[in-house]
C-alpha cells in the first residue's frame, strides 16, 4: 500500500480520493497475481505457500510498485524444475 495515500483523516472519513486510490492498487495487485498465476491463492497468507508461491509472490508484490528496473538475484534458486517453468 505505498502508492496509496495514507492520510489518517483520508482513511477515517474514506474521501473518494482514498476509495479510488485503494481500488487502484487492489486492481493492480489482481493484475499482478494473474500474471503469475497466483490468483487462487489470493486470501492466502504468505508464510502458508510453497517456496516456488513465494518467489512468485516477491516478483508480483515487486512490480505493484510499477519500478523501473527489478534485479534479481538467482530468480531461479531453489525451486524445483516444475517451479522454474512456472
Amino acid at each position: 500500500h505505498t502508492q496509496v495515500n495514507r492520510h489518517l483523516l483520508a482513511g477515517i472519513i474514506n474521501t473518494r480520493g482514498y476509495r479510488q486510490a485503494e481500488s487502484q492498487a487492489l486492481d493492480r495487485a489482481f493484475y499482478w497475481l494473474e500474471v503469475v498465476e497466483m490468483v487462487d491463492c489470493a486470501n492466502r497468507l504468505a508464510g502458508t505457500l510453497s517456496y516456488g508461491q513465494q518467489r512468485r509472490l516477491e516478483i508480483a508484490r515487486a512490480m505493484c510498485t510499477r519500478p523501473e528496473m527489478i534485479c534479481l538475484d538467482e530468480p531461479a534458486a531453489g525451486l524445483n524444475p516444475v517451479e522454474t517453468q512456472a
